[in-house]
Parts: structure tokens; C-alpha cells; sequence
């Protein structure tokens, strides 16, 4: 005779926007790490992070406390396209819930340095992994800046109502790739180039049939640059 025993609690499905309790970032040179942690939703699908910030595993987090208070009561914002740290290790980038949310922090001198990035929603800020360059992405286009918080250039591109695309540095940090965040959107892939904030012809493109939204390691190239 089967039995039936007490019930359990079923977790819910991991969707596409799934994110642990606690994601770690580590430094270039693998000196310093960025600990999110402990998200807490203050308002419908907003979570706001708690941050920690280690120097050779060791918590270093009160001596760089300025950068603490940008935040405030809503907390860090994270996602799994960040890529938060400056190729020689010294910059880190931060992404909090106000209008104008991103933030700078300098981990050698422990300044913080606020962009104003004229920006409806920003998605994600990355930092290229071997040049002075940081990609803002918002719904509309990339917004490319120096360390300094100059702007750079910007690359435009249409979405859908509602969506903001996915961007990933490519690893000579020449480049970078956009594709859309919806699984089943067409494949309209763009690669851009820091040099000249365009839209690269498509020709240079070279995309595999296996490429997808939810790629993380993909099989792309352009001449005169490497693979991701």
C-alpha cells in the first residue's frame, strides 16, 4: 500500500531572472571581492542588496563605508550581466535604485564618484576588461564613459516596448554584444564597437546557429578582435 506522508513545501521554479542569495564579484587580479548579499524586496520585483566588500578574504568593508551610504534604504541593485570591476582592479561600479543610480568607487583612494547619466531606467553597467571604458545600458541605447566619468560615445538601438537587452563585453574589451533578453525574441544580434560607437556591418559577424538569449559563453567573432 503506497503511503502518503505529510506535505512539504515546494520551492518555487527558476526563472530566467533567478538569482541567488548571495553573488560574489571578484577583481581582476583576484585581490579584492564584491559580496551581494541578503536582498530584500521594498517595492513589487525591486530587491534591494546588501554590500560587502573583502580585500584577500578579509572584510574591508568599514574602511570603505562612503560608499555604503549611496544606497540608502533601498539598496544595491545587482544582476547577473554586472560586471563591476575595472580591468586593473582599482575601479568599481555600483547601480542603485535612485534616478540617477550609478556610482564610481575608486577601492585605492576609497572615493566615490556620482555619474549623471540622463537616463529613464538604466539595466546594467559594465566595465570593459582590459580598457578605460564603462558600458551603461538603458532600454534606448549604451552609454560608453572613461573612469572619469566622461562620456565617450553612445550606441543606439530599438527594443520592444518594455524590454532592455542583454550586453556582454567581449574579452579584448574592443567590442561588446547585444542581444534580446526575450527567449523567444528573433535573432537580431548587434556587435558594437568601442572605437567608433557604431553598429558593426554584418558581415564582420560570425554567429553560430547554436547561439542563444541565454548564452553565456558563445561562439562569436569579428575580425581583428577575439572570441567571447
Amino acid at each position: 500500500m503506497p503511503r502518503i506522508g505529510p506535505p512539504k513545501p515546494i520551492s518555487a521554479p527558476r526563472g530566467a531572472n533567478y538569482l541567488p542569495k548571495r553573488i560574489e564579484f571578484s577583481s581582476p587580479d583576484g585581490d579584492w571581492t564584491v559580496v551581494y548579499h541578503t536582498p530584500r524586496e521594498w517595492h513589487m520585483g525591486a530587491d534591494g542588496w546588501r554590500v560587502r566588500l573583502l580585500h584577500h578574504r578579509r572584510d574591508v568593508t568599514r574602511a570603505h563605508k562612503l560608499f555604503l551610504r549611496i544606497a540608502g534604504h533601498k539598496g544595491f541593485r545587482v544582476d547577473r550581466s554586472f560586471q563591476p570591476w575595472s580591468y586593473d582592479s582599482k575601479v568599481l561600479v555600483f547601480v542603485t535604485w535612485d534616478e540617477e543610480p550609478v556610482f564610481l568607487n575608486d577601492v585605492v583612494t576609497r572615493t566615490v564618484a556620482h555619474l549623471g547619466c540622463r537616463r529613464q531606467y538604466i539595466n546594467a553597467a559594465q566595465l570593459a576588461p582590459d580598457m578605460d571604458r564603462l558600458l551603461i545600458t538603458s532600454a534606448a541605447d549604451g552609454l560608453l564613459v572613461d573612469h572619469a566619468g566622461e562620456e565617450r560615445g553612445v550606441v543606439r538601438w530599438e527594443t520592444a516596448d518594455h524590454q532592455t537587452p542583454d550586453t556582454f563585453w567581449m574579452k579584448s574589451g574592443r567590442c561588446f554584444l547585444r542581444w534580446p533578453r526575450q527567449r523567444r525574441a528573433p535573432g537580431r544580434y548587434l556587435l558594437s564597437s568601442t572605437e567608433r560607437t557604431a553598429a558593426l556591418p554584418k558581415r564582420t559577424i560570425s554567429i553560430r546557429q547554436t547561439l542563444s538569449p541565454t548564452t553565456r559563453r558563445s561562439t562569436l567573432s569579428c575580425p581583428g578582435t577575439d572570441s567571447v
